[in-house]
């Protein structure tokens, strides 16, 4: 969900997202963005990787997120 606490991301599920700009993904994903993405947009941040699900009001309200080591992974089966 965007209103995730980036904090509680990487507390949660061990990852490094930055913490020193937006609190939540959604504000993140916006920053990182430079506007309002479109719902099924892909973003970088770093080395991970989101899809915009969900965008409601300029907010994004659900996006995927995968680790971008993951997904190259995923590619070489």
């Amino acid at each position: 969900e965007g209103s995730m606490i980036i904090r509680d991301i990487n507390r949660r599920i061990k990852w490094d997202l930055p913490t020193d700009g937006p609190k939540t993904l959604s504000g993140l994903i916006l920053e990182t963005a430079q506007s309002i993405p479109e719902s099924n947009m892909g973003i970088s941040i770093g080395e991970y990787r989101f899809e915009t699900v969900l965008i409601k009001d300029n907010v994004v309200k659900l996006a995927r997120a995968q680790r971008i080591k993951e997904i190259e992974e995923d590619d070489e089966e």
